[in-house]
């Protein structure tokens, strides 16, 4: 803690009139409101309406109201735009796995490309930054030093004094932080979080490590050692497909595949966390990326099941509905094996969709029916987009889901279980058409849903799990 005479010497301790400051009682008071009433309240408001967990008091803006006070507003400013930046990432951590700083910058430069609300929350918090500083400023030229000093030593010990009065009751995880009312998210971020950051911000070595856990694929790939392996190949990876807690759930939107009496069904889970590239890596290369950014990255492919089944004599085309430079696919996806990639700015697409800006899912299926009609021997790879968060309800164009039937509210987790349901009846569709006759068809998730309101998810879905289903054709035929 700090004192008045320690740290700026026994002159400066004088009256406060000379410091043109409130007496200290309104001066403590006026620290405390702002802190309470002014940037905290705001972002733990914003942090309690999507179930986040966040102390009430951050203290960690203590700091730079004194610095305010003592006139030092450029290093004053320097630390409010830092803990806020610690206390925007400890809340997002718990949304989104960051694995590096450079994977928030990277994710952010592609701003232009995301939905309408990603942007939204982007501006509330470059708004929160802007409303922090001038409050501490504001704070600064209304508070003696005298004040500043007082009201500081008072948050610092109430904050050492809150484990023994409560019990420490920090869980350790990364997507939670103390939920004691007063608390430090930089104390919290540079114990749990700062060391997994700071030791690959400037990693060298191979950004792709060999994934140890199981994936979907693995199933072809035994069947390739043995010689096994069919002529025809359809992997798709489905955006945000959760495992629902009430098994009923998901009988109910794999119906239509199951109506299907010429199609043997075989499925499972998969635990796993992490981001769609990360999952798109697991299923084609059995990788999994220490950064994302994949743009200059020429070695590391070589394993890759379409550069694999490529060299048997396979034709291997790739499918996304976004824009080919989202996550530099345009660049890495010819490394890993694919001959083509058909993207947003591919086709002539007949609509646009809104989860996610690009094509629709619905609108893309006669691709995947045009390449095995005119393709005996081709691996045919599809990550879907329409189910990506925050999954617009304009994106839903047959209904297929009963929420209220389950349970389930009537919010992003319901839209997410419609767009779903929509997809496997389409995707039943498409594997009734003749040119689908002897596909194998293997279907997994990227990662589960991502749903803002982490209680609502806590109640519909399972945490780090996937779901994957295969389908190939019995001897019933079409």
């Amino acid at each position: 803690m700090l004192t008045c005479r320690r740290l700026i010497g026994s002159k400066l301790c004088e009256s406060n009139s000379t410091q043109g400051g409130l007496r200290p009682f309104f001066g403590f008071l006026l620290v405390f409101s702002g802190f309470l009433f002014l940037p905290n309240i705001l972002i733990y408001l914003l942090s309690d309406y999507y179930g986040l967990v966040r102390p009430y008091l951050n203290i960690d803006y203590a700091l730079s109201v004194v610095l305010f006070a003592f006139g030092r507003k450029v290093v004053g400013g320097f630390f409010v735009m830092f803990f806020l930046l610690i206390d925007m990432l400890s809340l997002a951590g718990q949304l989104f796995p960051f694995v590096r700083f450079q994977d928030v910058f990277y994710f952010l430069s592609f701003i232009l490309l995301a939905p309408a609300y990603y942007k939204f929350l982007l501006g509330v918090g470059l708004l929160l930054f802007g409303f922090g500083i001038y409050v501490h400023v504001l704070l600064g030229k209304r508070l003696s030093r005298v004040d500043s000093l007082v009201s500081f030593n008072v948050v610092i010990f109430s904050y050492l004094l809150m484990p023994y009065a409560l019990g420490d009751n920090d869980t350790g995880s990364y997507r939670r932080v103390a939920e004691n009312p007063l608390s430090s998210q930089s104390v919290y971020f540079i114990t749990h979080r700062l060391a997994g950051f700071s030791s690959n911000f400037h990693r060298e070595g191979d950004p792709l490590l060999v994934y140890r856990g199981k994936s979907a694929s693995d199933i072809w790939l035994e069947e390739m050692e043995k010689g096994e392996i069919g002529d025809q190949l359809l992997l798709i990876v489905v955006e945000s497909w959760g495992v629902p807690k009430e098994k009923e759930i998901q009988a109910e939107i794999l119906g239509p595949l199951y109506e299907l009496n010429y199609i043997e069904v075989q499925s499972g889970e998969i635990s796993f966390s992490g981001s769609t590239v990360a999952g798109e890596l697991r299923e084609l290369c059995r990788l999994y990326p220490e950064h994302y950014n994949l743009k200059n990255l020429t070695e590391g492919f070589e394993n890759c099941l379409p550069r694999v089944l490529q060299s048997e004599g396979f034709i291997t085309v790739a499918q996304h509905g976004a824009m080919s430079t989202m996550y530099d696919r345009r660049f890495w996806y010819p490394r890993a094996g694919f001959e083509e990639f058909v993207s947003f700015e591919a086709r002539d697409w007949p609509r646009r969709c809104y989860s996610f800006p690009g094509a629709c899912d619905v609108d893309m299926m006669a691709e995947v029916s045009s390449f095995f009609s005119n393709n005996e021997k081709g691996f045919f790879y599809w990550l879907t987009l329409n189910s990506h968060s925050l999954y617009d309800e304009r994106d839903i164009f047959i209904d297929r889901f009963d929420c209220e039937k389950f349970g389930v509210g009537e919010g992003e987790s319901c839209r997410n279980l419609k767009l779903h349901a929509q997809f496997f009846y389409e995707l039943a569709s498409l594997l009734d058409d003749e040119a689908m006759k002897g596909v194998d068809v293997l279907v997994v998730s990227d990662h589960q849903p991502r749903v803002l309101d982490i209680n609502e998810f806590g109640a519909v879905f399972e945490a780090e799990k996937i779901p994957w289903i295969r389908m190939t054709q019995n001897d019933n035929g079409k």
